[in-house]
């Protein structure tokens, strides 16, 4: 096995089983999200020639590439297809809403962009896009991290709660799944990992 490859999936293992023993849906929330950066770190990330938005999604579409049993179609339009929509539609959690607002554009200019994208959505639904979907999903899930990882949001905080819930509930299964990918496919080349073990100092691994 390429040691790269052995190193990200070891971290991105201890990660979810560290999040899958916690009980608190906001930690639990976090663990699994850092197992899935796990997953798909890299140098080029670490040096910051690339957004982070951008390997992301470069990622999931290789996952969903390489997933020759439709294992991600299956959790997201089967089981938990509900979680996903609650997410996708929240607004608080797209990302043209904080822009907008930000820049004092109105209300109109993001619902419009918000609808739109919801219009795409299904289509890519009824069609089963699991690109689209997945991706877009992402980008949701990608500003509730930043929410808690950037001291945006209270611990335990009644506003968000649906959405840490949903969020917890969806990022488990689905970073099983794109390990459980990765593992299947581990002659595919995954990129070096960030922050090397070995090196000089061997730093912890």
């Amino acid at each position: 096995m390429d040691n790269d490859f052995a190193i990200r999936v070891r971290r991105a293992t201890s990660w979810f089983e560290c999040a899958a023993r916690e009980p608190d849906k906001d930690v639990a929330f976090i663990l699994y999200w850092i197992a899935f950066n796990a997953s798909y770190g890299s140098e080029s990330l670490q040096r910051r020639k690339v957004g982070d938005l951008e390997v992301l999604k470069k990622h999931l579409r290789k996952l969903i590439q390489l997933d020759g049993k439709k294992d991600i179609r299956f959790l997201l339009w089967d089981t938990h297809r509900v979680a996903a929509e609650n997410l996708l539609n929240n607004e608080y959690l797209y990302r043209q809403f904080w822009r907008h607002h930000l820049e004092g554009s109105g209300r109109q200019h993001w619902k419009v962009d918000f609808e739109a994208s919801k219009t795409h959505l299904t289509r890519a639904w009824q069609n089963e896009e699991t690109a689209s979907v997945t991706c877009e999903l992402f980008e949701r899930l990608y500003t509730l991290r930043n929410q808690l990882l950037h001291g945006g949001a209270t611990w335990k905080s009644s506003f968000n709660r649906s959405s840490v819930n949903d969020g917890a509930s969806i990022m488990g299964p689905l970073v099983k799944t794109f390990t459980d990918i990765m593992r299947d496919n581990r002659e595919v080349d995954w990129g070096r990992v960030a922050y090397r073990p070995g090196l000089q100092g061997r730093p912890p691994r």
